[in-house]
């Protein structure tokens, strides 16, 4: 006996077909949108990229322009004059100067107006500051100076011999318990070594001993008196920065220049230093744009020859041979900023001593 078995097999009708084809050409669209939208944010980020590094190009070659006709400036006899001469009037000197599509910021500072801390080592002798054959050679001059500048804004004294350990080449504690050598530091939560060597900012004073807030005193924090001495001009345009921290690796010594120091420094020359007579010195070299030429046009205004010690008027002058340039470029959305510290000799010449950038 023979049984017909039927055919089961499906037919797929045209209707099926269709539906297929719809979400076939669905998914072609979705995959083509996708590739063409990360194509399209890929070129547009690369063009973002592209022109990023176009400004960056262009602030840069601004900020060189700036440092190189500082150059010029300081070189310029007649125009260091000027320059020389705002600065004792305004204690700094910044022009902007407009550019496609942005602004061009100098600001010249005259480093000689305010003590460096790296003069707390002498590098006016034979021996090698950075080298630890022997025991550093402390200025007495700039340390007696700092410690009245310290002692005048609440800061408290003990931080100098933590100051000097930092920056001397030996492994010798100055004024323990005050100073602070690797032995201290590396006992820290956080240890770290002692830098050795002459500090090229004023945040790292961050690091150093005593600078920041105790459990004992948690709201003060030396660091942050320090800072303000250092970055006066940043929060006043009247208060003139006193503290700064620069390598001299010329071995030209950083003076204090008189004609363009701070009051606060003015306070700092001399123990008997009042600011009757710190204000008078402003008023002297400020007259008709007069400045003083010599030690003797010095020690005729006021009481000032009475006060200041003939050891003292070695490590002063009368003009001055450090600058700090900052150089600000705004380029639409692109940001540059550089720090030069050039060096004058007497014979006019300049060259960068240092240069760095966003901080200093």
């Amino acid at each position: 006996m023979f049984f017909h078995q039927k055919n089961h097999r499906r037919h797929i009708t045209g209707k099926n077909q269709t539906g297929v084809a719809i979400i076939t050409a669905l998914l072609s669209v979705t995959i083509a949108a996708t590739v063409s939208i990360t194509i399209s944010t890929q070129l547009q980020l690369d063009v973002r990229r592209t022109g990023n590094l176009v400004a960056l190009d262009q602030a840069e070659i601004y900020a060189s322009f700036i440092e190189d006709f500082t150059r010029d400036t300081l070189e310029n006899e007649d125009n260091f004059e000027d320059l020389m001469t705002t600065l004792r009037e305004s204690g700094r000197f910044e022009a902007t100067y407009p550019v496609e599509n942005g602004t061009v910021l100098g600001e010249i500072t005259d480093l000689n107006s305010c003590i460096n801390l790296n003069a707390l080592i002498d590098t006016s002798s034979d021996s090698d500051p950075d080298s630890s054959s022997g025991p550093p050679t402390i200025n007495p001059i700039t340390r007696s100076r700092l410690e009245r500048l310290f002692n005048n804004n609440g800061i408290p004294k003990s931080m100098i011999a933590a100051i000097i350990d930092w920056i001397d080449a030996d492994s010798n504690t100055t004024d323990a318990p005050d100073g602070g050598e690797d032995g201290y530091y590396l006992n820290l939560e956080q240890p770290y070594y002692t830098a050795n060597q002459p500090l090229t900012s004023i945040t790292e004073l961050r690091l150093i001993k005593g600078a920041e807030s105790s459990q004992e005193n948690p709201s003060y924090a030396p660091y942050n008196k320090i800072l303000a001495l250092a970055q006066a001009f940043r929060n006043d345009t009247d208060n003139w920065p006193s503290l700064c921290a620069f390598r001299t690796d010329n071995a030209s010594p950083a003076l204090i220049n008189v004609n363009t120091a701070s009051k606060d420094v003015l306070l700092s020359l001399a123990p008997t230093m009042t600011t009757a007579i710190a204000e008078d010195i402003i008023s002297c070299r400020g007259e008709n744009g007069a400045e003083f030429t010599n030690i003797e046009d010095f020690t005729s205004c006021s009481n000032v020859g009475t006060i200041i010690r003939e050891t003292d008027r070695d490590q002063l002058a009368f003009t001055s041979d450090y600058f700090l340039l900052k150089t600000k470029v705004n380029i639409g959305d692109a940001k540059k900023i550089t720090y030069s510290i050039i060096f004058r000799d007497p014979a006019g010449t300049t060259e960068i001593i240092a240069r760095t950038q966003r901080t200093l």
